[in-house]
Order: structure tokens, then C-alpha cells, then sequence
């Protein structure tokens, strides 16, 4: 096939702005998973596996708006379970379709191939979508944009071309983006924006993109469940110049910023940035894509209206207005110019600054403990960076004392985060301060009643002093508020192990299997549960052989891969007798 000119150019664009996305992004590949991404997919039964059971757990109101983003979780696990360079090399492909998707939207709206790229390239490798782009758990976003990006198109060219199969591949790729993210979807706005810079209307086509913006909002308002809460009356305000002063001085990112005053000078600024971007419109109004581009930002900051503090992870698709002036502002420099290889220098520097900015914003983002001290030197006063520091001195590093002092300075700027009073029960737990760690839960409870891992460190606590009634109702108060707690099950039949009920310690950790088929606790716990108390050999050992492939502790694999060979039954019952011992006659779940 022979391509053109034009085409080959066209594709040279697109290599270079694949390869450079990735380039930048390279040394994220082997970053560790962050808090957020740890809680939401590690060994969470909902992303296991890509059967019709979790498919249709994905068809409710509460799942509908993250279906999307499931399924590629549901993927990444199938690939390689929790590994995370795989959910890190798929973070990086899609990002690099929504820079490509974006480039061609650019080129359809303006048909120039210049000011495409430049704008494709600046929302590429700009250090602020570094958050969106390296936090698995924001792929929401970025699944968002693209088929945001890829519906204008579509859209784009059925103004142009009036052929119904272009408008039915834009509304199916927009529902698919209201499938992807449970923020307030606005994009409605776009396709209105669109419209105006195509010079043609479509009132069927807008009402039935209105139509899907509705559900979209109707989803939003069902998960939000209380979306007046908490609002900040000048959080759009706020949100919409903080994000462009990191725009301009990419020097300050952190993945949690101050909360907005609810007045100061700031806000005074605040509003003039506000008029100058509307008076930019007037001023610009002949040139409808000056207009496009700030209206687009604009327009795509508003779901922020109620925010108390930045997150940058979520301008993904807002920043697509400001690059899109980007390009419109180095090529009319480029272009009014003779002296096209100063032009060209200045816009390389440009890059080569922004490059070098993400690719070091991506080593802080390397393990926990980095990002969030960076977090800390930032912003002093930040609970969710004490928060997170406070997890990793817990799990990590076992030393607790220095969990609680970080969790209690967490807990001392922000009382009202159940999870944190959670996390301190457990540090707490650790130091064998029993009675602290019982108010510390309890104490989350009252902020939250409905947390089913409250009841569930209540359940642990209780059993580790041998108080068996306590243990079993909170144990089961956790599985009637989390059906899919496949820990709570599993340690209710530890507990039932203790008592010698060994027929409901085997329900309870068949039903820990099937909602996790491959936990290796609950696998390895029903092997020794059927050959040390039930006598019953071929069974233990198959789910000993199961539970193999489940877990990476040497440790552990060893002492099972003894037993799974050991011909003589008796000394099969020693070494279990010996684990048992060592464990202090429980098996830890």
C-alpha cells in the first residue's frame, strides 16, 4: 500500500508521539503500587477474574460508572495477577492512545498538523498528568478521555459528512465514557462546543447525546449519594487558577494539595484570572478556536465546583483546553516569524524542561514512602500523607510506634477519617495495647458505621484473646456489611477451628474460596483442615497444591511443598503439628 505524503507525515506525528510518551514514562514501569491502588485491586475478588459472576457485579448503579476501567482491571490481573509493572504497562498504552486520540481530534477541528502535534505533545509529557498517569487507580480518567477524545471525533466528522453510521460510533464511544468515571459528567458541553466551531448544528444528535449525559449524571448522583455535602461555594474558582498556575510553574505538584480558604486574597485573584479568561472569550470571539480551547477548560473544570483542595490526577481531560491554546500559540509564533530556528529552539526548551520535570515527578512517584514525604515537605499540614507514612512504618517496616505517631498526627489535623482511626487500632494491635486499639476501632465505627473492616479488626481483636462470642458476631457483622470479605470469612473459620467446630470452618472457608479462588490463606488453611483435623489426605493436599500458586512467601511455599511430598502420612501430621506449634497452635489468616 502506498501511502502519501501527507499520510506519511501524518504517521511519523503519531510514532513520534507514541514513542515519546513512552520514553518519558519509561522508569514508572517498575514503580511499587501506591495506598490507593493496594486497597482497590490487591487481591479484590471484583478484579480476579473476567467471569460472568464479576461481570454482573459490575451491572449495578454503585459499579456502572467504573465498569470500563474494571474490565481492563479484571485484564491486568488475568496477566500476571499483582504484578505491578503490568498495570503499569497499560497505564502507559492507554495513555499514549488518549495522546494520540487527542492529536487527531486537534487535526480534524483545525486541519493543521503543526498545531495538532504541538498540542498533543504539551498534553503528553506536561509533569501535571503525572499523577493520572502513574496512580493506577485514576485509569478511570484517562479511559475517559479517550473515548471522550475519540466521540468528538466522530461527532467532528458527521457535522462534516452527515452520515448516520459516524453518529452512532459517537454516541456509542460517549456512553462508553460515562462508563468510565464517577465524577459529574459535563461533556455534554463538548459536543455543544463542537457544534459551534463546526458552524452546524444537530438538535437530534444533541438531544440524544443529553440523553446519555443525563444517565451519566443520574449515575453520578446515585454513588455520590449526598453531592451537597460538602461544598466549597469557591471551589471551581480555586480549582480552575490553581491548576493553571501548575501549569505555568510545574514546581509545586503533590497529590494532595492545601484546602481552599474560604476567602483571602486569594480569592480576589482568584475571580480577576476568572474575568480575564472570560473577557479572552469576547476579545477572541472571531477566532472560534481560541474560544473552543478556553471554553473547553473552562467548562471541563466545572464538576470541581464543590472541591476543597486540588487533585491534579482529575484535570486530565480539562488540561486538553489549555493545550489545544498551547499549540495555537506556538504556531502563530512560528509562523509570524522569519527567524523560524529561534522559534524552534525556544519550543524545543520548552520540552526538554517539561520532560525533565515528569521524568523526576516519576521517581518520587517510585515507592510509597517517596512520594508521600515529598507530599509532607510540601504540604506540612497534609492527613492523608501522615496517613499513608503512618501505613507504610506499619506494614513495611513493623515498627509501630512510628505507625502511631504518624497516624495520630493524621488523625489530629483530620478527626473525621474513619480509616485512619482503623490503621491506628492495628498500629496499636501491634504494641499489644489492646484496649486502645478496641476505642480506636470503635471510634471509627461512630464516623462510620457501615465499615466492614472496622467490625473485622474487631473480630481479630477479640479472637487473639481467645473471647470466641465476641469475635463471631463482629466477624459476621463484617460479611452482612461486605458480602464479598473473603478475610472475615476465612478468619471466622479460624476461629471456629479453635473450638474443634471443624464441618463450619469448613463452610466458612469454601465460602472464602468462592468468593477469592485464589487466596492463599483460605486454600492453605482448608489443606490443613482437612489433613490435620479431618483425616482426609487427598483433599488437603489438593488445596495445599492450589494454594501454591497463590503466593510468593519462600517461607510458606517451603513448608508446603515439604508436605506435598512427604509419601508418610505420619510425619505429614508432624510437620503440620510443628507449624502449628510454631504458630502458636493458629493458623494467621
Amino acid at each position: 500500500m502506498n501511502l502519501s505524503y501527507e499520510s506519511k507525515k501524518r504517521l511519523l506525528f503519531v510514532l513520534f508521539l507514541f514513542l515519546l510518551s513512552w520514553i518519558i514514562y519509561m522508569n514508572s514501569i517498575d514503580n511499587r503500587m501506591q495506598w490507593d491502588d493496594i486497597n482497590l485491586l490487591m487481591d479484590n475478588p471484583r478484579y480476579m477474574d473476567i467471569s460472568l459472576k464479576n461481570i454482573k457485579g459490575l451491572i449495578s448503579f454503585d459499579q456502572l460508572p467504573l465498569f470500563i476501567p474494571s474490565f481492563f482491571w479484571m485484564l491486568d490481573y488475568k496477566i500476571k495477577q499483582n504484578n505491578p509493572s503490568v498495570y503499569r504497562i497499560s497505564q502507559l498504552f492507554l495513555h499514549s492512545f488518549a495522546v494520540i486520540a487527542f492529536f487527531f481530534l486537534i487535526l480534524n477541528i483545525t486541519d493543521d498538523k503543526k498545531r495538532a502535534f504541538l498540542s498533543a505533545l504539551f498534553f503528553s509529557i506536561h509533569p501535571i498528568q503525572t499523577e493520572a498517569v502513574l496512580s493506577i487507580t485514576n485509569r478511570a480518567v484517562i479511559l475517559f478521555s479517550i473515548f471522550t477524545f475519540s466521540s468528538l471525533i466522530f461527532f467532528w466528522k458527521f457535522l462534516k459528512e452527515n452520515r448516520i453510521s459516524l453518529l452512532i460510533f459517537s454516541l456509542i464511544l460517549y456512553f462508553c465514557s460515562i462508563l468510565s468515571l464517577e465524577f459529574l459528567p459535563l461533556t455534554f458541553l463538548l459536543i455543544l462546543l463542537i457544534q459551534f466551531l463546526a458552524k452546524r448544528r444537530s438538535l437530534i444528535a444533541s438531544f440524544l447525546f443529553l440523553l446519555i449525559n443525563i444517565f451519566g449524571i443520574f449515575l453520578w448522583l446515585f454513588v455520590k449519594k449526598s453531592p451537597l455535602s460538602e461544598v466549597n461555594i469557591f471551589g471551581y474558582f480555586y480549582y480552575l487558577t490553581d491548576i493553571l498556575k501548575l501549569v505555568i510553574f510545574p514546581f509545586n505538584l503533590n497529590v494532595q494539595h492545601k484546602p481552599y480558604p474560604y476567602f483571602s486574597i486569594e480569592t480576589i485573584v482568584t475571580f480577576l484570572i476568572i474575568l480575564a479568561l472570560i473577557a479572552g472569550i469576547w476579545f477572541f470571539r472571531k477566532n472560534r478556536i481560541v474560544v473552543f480551547g478556553i471554553s473547553w477548560y473552562l467548562l471541563m473544570i466545572l464538576p470541581f465546583w464543590g472541591a476543597t483542595y486540588t487533585v491534579e490526577a482529575k484535570s486530565y481531560l480539562a488540561f486538553g483546553g489549555i493545550a489545544i491554546l498551547f499549540g495555537i500559540l506556538m504556531s502563530k509564533l512560528f509562523n509570524s516569524t522569519r527567524r523560524k530556528d529561534l522559534v524552534i529552539i525556544f519550543i524545543s526548551i520548552i520540552f526538554v524542561v517539561m520532560s525533565g520535570l515528569t521524568y523526576a515527578r516519576v521517581k518520587t512517584w517510585s515507592n510509597i514512602f517517596s512520594l508521600w514525604e515529598d507530599s509532607l515537605k510540601k504540604n506540612p499540614e497534609n492527613p492523608k500523607a501522615f496517613f499513608n507514612i503512618g501505613i507504610y512504618y506499619m506494614m513495611k517496616n513493623q515498627d509501630y510506634q512510628k505507625a502511631v505517631e504518624n497516624l495520630e498526627k493524621s488523625i489530629s489535623i483530620n478527626p473525621e477519617n474513619a480509616k485512619a482511626y482503623i490503621a491506628l487500632g492495628l498500629a496499636y494491635k501491634g504494641l499489644a495495647f489492646f484496649d486502645m486499639a478496641y476505642d480506636s476501632f470503635e471510634k471509627a465505627l461512630m464516623l462510620n458505621p457501615g465499615d466492614s473492616e472496622a467490625y473485622l479488626c474487631l473480630g481479630d481483636l477479640y479472637a487473639s484473646k481467645d473471647m470466641i462470642d465476641e469475635a463471631e458476631k463482629y466477624y459476621k457483622k463484617a460479611l452482612d456489611l461486605n458480602p464479598y470479605d473473603y478475610l472475615s470469612s476465612n478468619n471466622l473459620a479460624l476461629l471456629y477451628i479453635k473450638i474443634d467446630e471443624f464441618d463450619k470452618a469448613e463452610k466458612w472457608l469454601k465460602k472464602s474460596i468462592k468468593i477469592n479462588p485464589k487466596g492463599f490463606y483460605a486454600l492453605r488453611n482448608l489443606g490443613i483442615l482437612y489433613l490435620y483435623y479431618k483425616k482426609e489426605y487427598e483433599k488437603g493436599i489438593n488445596y495445599l497444591k492450589r494454594s501454591l500458586s497463590s503466593h510468593s512467601c519462600q517461607y510458606q511455599a517451603y513448608f508446603i511443598e515439604r508436605i506435598i511430598k512427604e509419601p508418610d502420612k505420619s510425619k505429614i501430621l508432624k510437620r503440620i503439628e510443628l507449624e502449628l506449634l510454631l504458630a502458636k497452635k493458629e493458623l494467621p489468616g
